[in-house]
């Protein structure tokens, strides 16, 4: 009778670890399942994402990336003794906040960052140069990039050069084109902001005899044609998720581009570029928007001493780009007064914005304008 009703538990008891094993062997199955089908959605919805894209890139990554651009910043001639008198965080102090508060801010050094070097013969205007101690201000202000590719970064030679690359490597600050060979000058500067790499290109167009870079020369990166645009911006966005194009070129004092601006900007965005930048006019020039991109021809001055009004007025222009694209954009108004910008408000701002209407207008592009900003729609 004992071993009658040993055997029936022993029965019982296997047929129990039977059922576990088999309610066991149900759920690995549905898990597996389930894992299968949501790795497959991933891969269906990521292969219609890249085929409504151009290009591949190097990120899937669809994080929110916000950059602010401001005009020409130089440490020379008559900024120089103003820095003396006042620190080099002088300049930078009343828009501390806003070039922080982007992902990364961007410039173009307008002079070169040297105590050594001989003055460049083929510079005919003024020859810039500035304190290299000046970069650790301008760093903690947040500025991230610098555009190196303009007529006064050589303006104290191959000496002069080295110390600014030398001076910015230091600080922690990165730049793009110029470079002790033709392809470092050429070559993007590639920062990974949020999971995605953002490409910065830089060009100049206003070029002096000896400034370019050569196989095994040190100088800029050059221009060129429309053709040699394009090709850069696609071998940039090959690498990278977006690509910024930054130009150095059109005429000083004039407010409105000149063809050959309007046409390495068009070839830079039907090439892949997002944002197109603009320096040397020392003024403020209009923004198109342009087959989804958006190009800023001059973006003025900043750190500097402008003469004239015009000069004074200068824009923060921030922009948000995310999913592959750029979203939005905004103007903040600068008036700049004894070397120093700081937030345009009242008259000054109204003024300032008033203007970028008009000549954005002028491009074929209006701006929402309110009292301390314009913002462009995309």
């Amino acid at each position: 009778m004992r071993r009658t009703t040993a055997l029936l538990m022993k029965k019982r008891l296997a047929k129990k670890q039977v059922l576990a094993v088999s309610v066991m062997l149900v759920a690995i199955l549905a898990a597996i399942s389930a894992v299968f089908l949501v790795t497959s959605s991933a891969g269906s919805q990521a292969g219609q994402e890249g085929n409504t894209a151009e290009y591949a890139g190097a990120s899937s990554s669809s994080g929110t990336i916000s950059l602010a651009v401001v005009g020409d910043v130089c440490f020379g001639i008559d900024v120089a003794p103003v820095l003396a008198a006042r620190g080099f965080a002088y300049p930078w102090s009343a828009e501390k906040q806003t070039l922080s508060h982007a992902d990364l801010t961007i410039c173009n050094l307008e002079s070169c960052l040297t105590t050594r070097g001989e003055p460049n013969a083929s510079q005919t205007s003024f020859h810039q140069r500035g304190d290299p101690a000046a970069v650790t201000a301008m760093r903690e202000a947040g500025v991230d990039l610098v555009v190196l590719a303009n007529d006064h970064i050589m303006d104290y030679g191959e000496q002069g050069l080295a110390d600014t690359i030398a001076a910015l490597d230091r600080a922690g600050i990165a730049h793009c084109g110029a470079g002790f060979t033709g392809a470092q000058a050429q070559a993007p500067a590639i920062e990974d902001i949020s999971g995605s790499k953002v490409a910065f290109l830089a060009f100049t167009d206003v070029i002096l005899p000896g400034y370019q870079a050569e196989e095994s020369k040190p100088g800029v990166a050059i221009a060129g044609d429309a053709l040699a645009v394009e090709n850069a911006v696609r071998n940039a966005r090959a690498v990278s998720d977006y690509v910024v194009a930054y130009f150095h070129w059109g005429e000083t004092s004039e407010s409105v581009p000149r063809p050959r601006q309007v046409d390495l900007a068009h070839a830079a965005i039907d090439a892949g570029a997002a944002a197109v930048i603009g320096s040397h006019p020392h003024t403020l020039q209009g923004v198109e928007k342009y087959q989804g991109g958006l190009i800023a021809y001059s973006m003025g001055n900043f750190v500097f001493n402008p003469p004239r009004e015009e000069g004074r007025q200068s824009c923060i222009l921030q922009v948000r780009m995310g999913r592959g694209k750029l979203e939005a954009a905004d103007l903040l108004p600068v008036y700049i007064t004894l070397c120093q910008p700081f937030p345009a408000q009242g008259a000054k701002a109204e003024a300032i914005l008033s203007r970028m209407a008009q000549l954005s207008g002028s491009l074929g592009t209006s701006l929402e304008l309110g009292n301390e900003s314009a913002a462009v729609e995309f």
